[in-house]
């Protein structure tokens, strides 16, 4: 077996290894593992010339390589599956992130090759490869959605404070009209009482009356909206 194969598989998985803790910002532990594995059975090769030790040192690389991308792509999957379940409307995530429509096929496709990638066994260079290619396909998505995510949530809360204020100018609405309709009536009132009423003091008495009315109406429709407010 080449020794050159296996120096560069190790490189390769190195470099994965680098890239997993820049995306996930964490450990990739079963990834080191491997890796580690893979160096003890590559100093044993040598100091042996046993190339069943070189051959073991390959698996492990491979499976370091395999797990660190597998690590890339969990993350990558978590942070869309996250954003999907925010559901944001749709017309919002389109005007903002117009690309991720165009991405659901490769999600989709990366979540099939996650699932089919539990099922394997014992991994070779083609599985990783696949991995990683799906990951780099799904970079451009992750990237940008932190940002779009706080640009959502922006519109989101601004969608729901105009709809509170549209409530409350529909209530202030509901009560100038119940005011004016009371403000009417009393009129009416006051009007229908003064052609019955003879004496010049009852017709005042009877008009601060519907005025005090209108008074306390007015400022039981103010308390009201006060306590709605609170």
């Amino acid at each position: 077996m080449d020794f050159e194969r296996v120096l560069h598989l190790f490189n390769r998985a190195e470099s994965a290894i680098k890239r997993n803790e820049r995306i996930t910002l964490s450990t990739p532990t079963p990834a080191i593992n491997q890796l580690r594995y893979a160096g003890r059975h590559l100093l044993n090769a040598l100091r042996d010339s046993d190339e069943g030790q070189l051959r073991k040192a390959e698996n492990h690389c491979v499976r370091a390589w395999f797990d660190a991308f597998d690590g890339i792509l969990l993350c990558q999957l978590k942070m869309i599956k996250d954003f999907d379940d925010t559901h944001f409307p749709t017309d919002a995530v389109l005007r903002c992130f117009p690309e991720y429509k165009d991405s659901i096929g490769a999600i989709r496709s990366a979540q099939r090759l996650y699932q089919k990638g539990k099922m394997i066994q014992k991994m070779t260079p083609r599985d990783v490869i696949a991995y990683m290619n799906a990951a780099r396909r799904l970079a451009p998505i992750a990237e940008k959605l932190p940002l779009v995510t706080k640009t959502l949530w922006k519109y989101k809360e601004e969608q729901e404070a105009q709809k509170l204020e549209w409530q409350e100018d529909a209530r202030r609405r509901k009560e100038a009209i119940a005011f004016v309709a009371t403000l009417a009536g009393a009129g009416v009132g006051w009007f229908g009482a003064c052609l019955t009423i003879e004496r010049f003091w009852g017709r005042v008495i009877f008009t601060v009356a519907v005025v005090l009315l209108c008074g306390l109406t007015l400022c039981l429709f103010k308390q009201i909206g006060i306590r709605r407010r609170v």
